[in-house]
């Protein structure tokens, strides 16, 4: 992404921080006057004759764009397959990647913090209790 806006955000400024095409909305709309969108949706916004209420799952990138924070919101990115299956989690700049998110990791670039095959485990639970990727249900195993 490349961004100019005089006064706001220092020119010549490179960053290298994990950003998402969802971040670009809550960033947006800080930008435009509204830094709390996020919060605003998840309890219910009211807009002309409509209520919305649903969660975004973009960071407000702004404070981090403008200088005023030194590190950005996002943290972690999920790389999906066209399948729908969950190929590799990067966090703080590490990745770990597998074929299948019942096996061992098949190559680690970084150091991921934490238990990421817990991190693992609750994404796949996740696609269990929401039911939209159905395919899932035979391969997660019944103890987790």
């Amino acid at each position: 992404m490349v961004v100019k806006w005089p006064g706001t955000i220092k020119p010549g400024r490179v960053v290298n921080d994990i950003t998402a095409g969802e971040d670009f909305l809550p960033t947006f709309l800080a930008a435009a006057g509204e830094p709390d969108i996020k919060g605003k949706l998840l309890n219910g916004l009211k807009v002309g004759d409509k209520t919305f209420k649903t969660h975004l799952d973009g960071y407000n990138f702004l404070p981090f764009l403008k200088g005023d924070v030194a590190e950005g919101p996002r943290k972690e990115f999920f790389y999906f397959t066209d399948g729908s299956d969950l190929n590799a989690v990067r966090y703080n700049g590490g990745i770990d990647q597998r074929s299948n998110r019942d096996q061992p990791s098949t190559g680690s670039v970084g150091t991921l913090p934490g238990p990421v095959d817990e991190l693992w485990q609750v994404v796949g639970r996740k696609a269990l209790d929401d039911g939209s990727n159905r395919r899932h249900r035979r391969r997660v195993p019944q103890d987790i």
